[in-house]
């Protein structure tokens, strides 16, 4: 249309010459959640979240995912939010911890780079000028990252492996006939993309299909799905799993110590360490 004006992008690259004059800040609580819907996982932390989050798997093509699940359709309120929109630390993936920071694809095949979401709310943008009190510098004076970007950075590119394991480990769930799409009984109210486990078809397998699966996680990560789909069954029967059902209002409430720069780095490092990123 003419004179129509594009919104810009909700994510954007890290890079001095589009973030000149901007800072960032922390998310107040984790309603973004209710936004993004869908989270991938890793198979240090599935067993954890699988207790109480729903983990289903999401083809595209031949790429199969395992992803945590806090919205079936759009609007709905996010049932593991509580009150106060603090998930509890078990029900966190680690993609969560990072938050607003996200990987984006690099110019070279395979590359990633460092991208920053602004969030849904251009109101209420993560993205902020750089004068403002509670905003956090991208760099430094010198136009280096800043080492909070420089340690996100670090643990992104650590996350990026761990999840592409973690989509080997569903692929090969798949290339064993495993993954069926959800029951006809759940259709129309889970979103048609989303993949289950097959209960009957795992338990007969054998031989070396089953010693792979076994060795690469892939056994372990189709047992943590069929173990939160306890939770899903939990969700469906509250009434939630219903097309248009809008959101329950939430609020942002925070603590000090989360809304702080050095709350968003304990945080972080202490998810990493309980998954096996004890190096950061």
């Amino acid at each position: 249309m003419a004179g129509s004006r594009r919104a810009p992008p909700r994510v954007i690259p890290i890079h001095p010459a589009t973030l000149q004059g901007k800072g960032w800040r922390t998310p107040p609580d984790l309603s973004f959640l209710n936004d993004i819907g869908t989270v991938p996982v890793t198979l240090t932390e599935v067993t954890r979240l699988a207790a109480h989050v729903p983990i289903l798997f999401r083809k595209t093509g031949h790429r199969v995912e395992p992803l945590a699940i806090y919205r079936l359709f759009e609007g709905q309120a996010h049932s593991f939010l509580e009150a106060d929109n603090r998930l509890r630390r078990t029900a966190r993936p680690l993609a969560a911890a990072l938050y607003p920071f996200v990987a984006l694809p690099g110019k070279a095949p395979g590359e990633l780079c460092l991208g920053f979401d602004r969030g849904a709310d251009p109101q209420n943008s993560l993205l902020i000028p750089e004068w403002e009190d509670d905003a956090r510098a991208f760099f430094t004076p010198e136009g280096k990252p800043d080492p909070t970007i420089f340690r996100v950075s670090k643990a992104l590119a650590k996350l990026q492996t761990a999840l592409a394991q973690a989509r080997k480990a569903a692929e090969m769930l798949d290339q064993a006939g495993c993954l069926v799409p959800v029951k006809a009984e759940d259709q129309g109210r889970i979103r048609p993309d989303f993949w289950s486990v097959h209960r009957p078809t795992l338990d007969a397998l054998r031989g070396d299909t089953l010693t792979d699966l076994q060795h690469t996680g892939a056994l372990a990560l189709a047992y943590a799905h069929l173990t939160s789909l306890e939770p899903l069954r939990a969700l469906l029967a509250a009434g939630i799993g219903k097309p248009g059902q809008p959101a329950t209002p939430t609020t942002s409430q925070s603590s000090g110590e989360d809304a702080e720069m050095e709350g968003f780095l304990a945080v972080l490092a202490q998810d990493l360490g309980e998954d096996g990123f004890d190096e950061l």
